[in-house]
């Protein structure tokens, strides 16, 4: 038997920019809603004490507020999505590698179009979660609600940008991937070597 070397392809089929975009929804996600959490009182309301023009205390309380109650079973149902998201681009990732450039596009389609199934599902949440931290916060000011606000209106403008991002990314992933690979210049390649019938199969 005949040893051949077979070229196989060793680029990652997910595209820069699709795993950049699902990165940034899913970590901002994260982020604001472990801040509303911290914020929360009984996981349900946002309270602040201030001093009253009479020397009192004034109490506000904002409800509903994004805590516990709400960001925990956010965080449940963004689990199995994330792990499945993982173990299908594993997938995408594991198949038979090939130099056929529309094997290579086939294979980026399928991987943005996972990616913006994330993206989306992360906008869809991280609009109305950074939303209502904005309209609570901003109802009842006091102590510490400014860094929160600083940070739950860019996390409301973020969900509000990758909504359209995540559903193009679903609905035309063609153009993310052309637009990857285009940018990404030559496919680099790695020489694997083969046994027998197979290798010699596989250099046809």
């Amino acid at each position: 038997m005949r040893n051949r070397d077979l070229r196989r392809s060793s680029t990652c089929p997910a595209p820069d920019l699709a795993l950049v975009l699902s990165a940034l929804a899913l970590g901002v996600l994260v982020l604001v809603t472990f801040v509303s959490t911290t914020l929360a009182t009984s996981g349900r309301y946002f309270s602040t004490v201030q001093d009253g023009a009479d020397g009192g205390v004034l109490r506000t309380i904002a409800s509903p507020f994004p805590g516990a109650h709400y960001t925990v079973p956010i965080w449940v149902s963004l689990l199995p999505l994330v792990v499945s998201a993982v173990l299908v681009l594993r997938l995408i990732l594991r198949r038979r590698p090939s130099d056929d450039p529309q094997d290579i596009l086939l294979r980026r389609r399928s991987s943005t179009s996972v990616l913006g199934a994330v993206v989306l599902a992360c906008a869809l949440t991280l609009v109305p979660v950074a939303g209502l931290m904005v309209m609570r916060l901003a109802s009842a000011p006091g102590q510490g609600t400014g860094l929160a606000l600083a940070l739950a209106g860019p996390g409301a403008l973020v969900g509000l940008l990758a909504l359209p991002a995540g559903l193009a990314m679903v609905v035309f992933p063609e153009v993310v991937a052309r637009r990857s690979g285009a940018a990404d210049g030559p496919v680099p390649e790695i020489a694997v070597r083969g046994h027998g019938p197979a290798a010699a199969q596989g250099t046809r």
